[in-house]
């Protein structure tokens, strides 16, 4: 399964430095390993980077604080409040982490009938955006290949011939 999921640019940046673990969410439809391409609202308004989460660990808001251990009051309060009403909650554990060279900016997405998520997406019927991402990213590229084949179940399978196969046959 491919997704994408909107990580505001201080998060993004806390991942990338490899000081923030898992991706807190109060709702997460996925009970397994994903592939997510990553949007950063504003100011930024692009897909910048891909991640992959692990399957989701759930609990309530206690155990989300086990998990991240803030360190200051304040890291714990805004935990806390995020959760708020919360009794179940998500923490998706980062196992791998990428840019994309160039990010493919808002206008761009809008080639490709995409609008920002305000939850997530799924992407499966976005090949053409799948591809562009692919092609910015050769790590992403090698993963999106492997979680198709996963998907389609065929060890054969192949994200770039499987791109080609498909526009030739419109």
């Amino acid at each position: 399964m491919v997704i994408l999921l909107s990580i505001y640019e201080e998060y993004v940046k806390s991942i990338r430095d490899g000081k923030k673990r898992y991706e807190f969410r109060k709702r997460y439809p996925l009970n397994k390993e994903t592939l997510a391409l990553i949007y950063v609202p504003r100011p930024v308004k692009a897909i910048t980077s891909w991640a992959l989460f692990g399957k989701p660990i759930t609990g309530g808001v206690r155990k989300m604080l086990e998990l991240k251990s803030p360190k200051t009051y304040d890291e714990k309060l805004s935990l806390i409040k995020y959760f708020e009403a919360n009794k179940k909650c998500y923490a998706l554990p980062i196992l791998k982490f990428g840019d994309l060279q160039p990010p493919i900016f808002l206008n761009e997405m809008a080639n490709y009938n995409i609008k920002p998520p305000q939850h997530i997406i799924y992407l499966h019927k976005h090949q053409q955006l799948l591809e562009l991402a692919a092609s910015r990213s050769p790590e992403f590229s090698d993963l999106l290949s492997k979680t198709l084949r996963n998907h389609y179940n065929s060890s054969s399978f192949s994200f770039n011939s499987e791109v080609k196969h498909v526009r030739n046959s419109i």
